[in-house]
């Protein structure tokens, strides 16, 4: 994602300083690396594209050397305990988080939503931020810390889980499933697969923080099959959604994975 993001603010004018202990740059190899104490004194918009634990130390050092009015953010997906540190930056400096809501897969920020989180009591950060990502050509919406946290437990954790735990069951039947494997099958499967391009750790680490949703998953689908009326709960659910709708973007992704690859499956 860090590599991404400096991408697109060199397509967006601006002037690109990277710091990384280990650097593999790809198709960033003319971009100016700098170490951190003089990246953080020197830059206006300081973005730490890092892990969770990371981002906490990376922002505790530079703390105190970031000049005023410029403006300090994250890009990471679990933000816990990470107000408490922007709160206690000097005054002057700009401080707000933000979630990209997708994946480098995407190649781009411009045109994909981008998730800004004010610092209570810094509000002014997140606006300022807000600016920085619609100049990507994000499409950028603030929402609030804690909602963000509590709604990212159901949003992303939850369908990681249920990736995981398709796979622990679907794999002793990989081989056969391939062949008996139905559209429903393709895509799940596909779906679950892509979630492996993360690092272990963090899936462990975001599951492991979506424990209450995944708990009250579990807890609905036991009550589901213990229940005598299913088709009357299939029926309430079939009222509130648009299956017509989703079942025409349901084929229309699936027949460009079938298309990119006939093979997907456990290969």
């Amino acid at each position: 994602m860090g590599s991404m993001l400096a991408r697109d603010a060199l397509r967006a004018g601006y002037e690109v300083l990277v710091y990384d202990p280990n650097p593999s740059l790809g198709d960033l190899r003319d971009i100016e690396l700098a170490d951190l104490k003089t990246l953080a004194k020197s830059a206006d918009v300081i973005i730490i594209s890092t892990p969770l634990q990371v981002v906490k130390e990376i922002l505790l050092e530079i703390r105190d050397l970031v000049r005023k009015r410029s403006l300090v953010l994250d890009i990471a997906s679990i933000k816990r305990g990470l107000e408490d540190v922007y709160k206690k930056y000097p005054d002057g400096v700009y401080v707000a988080s933000a979630h990209p809501m997708f994946g480098y897969g995407a190649g781009t920020f411009k045109g994909y939503k981008v998730l800004v989180l004010p610092v209570n009591g810094r509000e002014e950060g997140a606006v300022k931020a807000k600016a920085f990502f619609e100049l990507l050509g994000s499409k950028v919406y603030i929402v609030d810390w804690k909602e963000h946290e509590e709604m990212i437990k159901y949003t992303i954790g939850l369908p990681y889980f249920i990736s995981v735990a398709f796979l622990l069951t679907i794999s002793p039947q990989k081989e056969k499933a391939v062949l008996y494997g139905g559209t429903s099958y393709t895509y799940l499967s596909t779906y679950a697969q892509a979630m492996f391009v993360d690092d272990p750790s963090f899936i462990q680490e975001l599951i492991q923080y979506s424990i209450e949703a995944i708990s009250e998953f579990l807890e609905k689908a036991h009550a589901f099959l213990s229940a005598e009326d299913k088709k009357g709960i299939l029926e309430k659910i079939q009222s509130f959604i648009d299956s017509e709708d989703a079942y025409r973007l349901f084929y229309k992704a699936l027949k460009i994975m079938i298309k990119d690859n006939q093979n997907i499956y456990f290969t």
